[in-house]
């Protein structure tokens, strides 16, 4: 005796209930919660930066626990390296260089500072920066070039940048600290070309000129010594003062054109 054909109604009962039985235990499975012990290996990419021609590439890969660490990769070939606890990347302005900032060992219990990625400008046209604070306390800076692997470190940095249509890396020192009465700190201006350093002693702001052929700085010393602003010849490292006086002087700014600059005194 043959069997009449199941209706669709029917075949699709049916289907549903086979599926049904499939998914019915899995759903089951409950997946365990996250807990807090969870967190420690989760990773997150920061500090991602690219290099003016588009071949080269350096990240922060942050831990929740433990060091981070910096990687810098040749996007269109083999070149590659890693910095425990390496950070704030920026590649010169030719490409030919890379620096970061090293921390050193954290301390049992202590996880280290984020330092301030370097491709963003501290604080508007005149930078200023490295107040003192643990967040630059023991850190380094390294400059490295990217094809010879020659490095050139800085001790103690706060801060670094390379500035526009320069040849120049910028390396401000750690400050004197919030107690002491003065924002002054030695300031490195490393010529890439050259390899050489001219260093400048109690800088609490400076500003390249969008030319790139002057910088103007000013000087904040104990007990006002020297205070003033000044200006240097970026080609021949020969330096004007501008003016000087017992007095307070911020908020140094360039025009436009880089032909003209203004600051307060107080």
């Amino acid at each position: 005796m043959s069997c009449a054909p199941a209706s669709p109604v029917a075949r699709g009962f049916l289907f549903a209930m086979a599926l049904l039985l499939f998914v019915g235990p899995v759903a089951a499975q409950e997946k365990p919660p996250i807990i807090v012990d969870d967190y420690g290996p989760w990773k997150r990419i920061s500090s991602v930066v690219v290099s003016q021609d588009g071949e080269w590439m350096g990240w922060v890969q942050d831990r929740l626990e433990g060091e981070d660490s910096l990687y810098v990769r040749a996007l269109d070939g083999e070149g590659a390296f890693s910095v425990p606890r390496g950070t704030a990347p920026a590649f010169s302005r030719d490409s030919r260089w890379v620096a970061y900032l090293v921390s050193p060992p954290e301390r049992e219990g202590r996880r280290g500072t984020e330092a301030t990625p370097a491709g963003a400008p501290p604080r508007g046209p005149g930078q200023r920066g490295g107040q003192g604070g643990g967040g630059a306390e023991g850190r380094t800076l390294v400059l490295r070039h990217l094809t010879a692997g020659d490095s050139v470190v800085f001790a103690g940095v706060a801060s670094h940048s390379f500035p526009e249509n320069t040849g120049l890396l910028l390396v401000r020192k750690r400050g004197p600290g919030n107690d002491a009465g003065y924002d002054g700190a030695d300031l490195v201006v490393h010529d890439l070309v050259r390899g050489s350093s001219l260093n400048l002693g109690n800088v609490s702001e400076y500003s390249v000129n969008q030319p790139g052929t002057h910088m103007a700085y000013l000087v904040d010393a104990k007990d006002d010594a020297g205070n003033g602003l000044y200006l240097l010849d970026l080609s021949s490292n020969a330096i004007t003062p501008l003016d000087t006086d017992q007095a307070s002087y911020e908020d140094l700014t360039w025009d436009e054109d880089g032909e003209r600059l203004a600051a307060f005194r107080a």
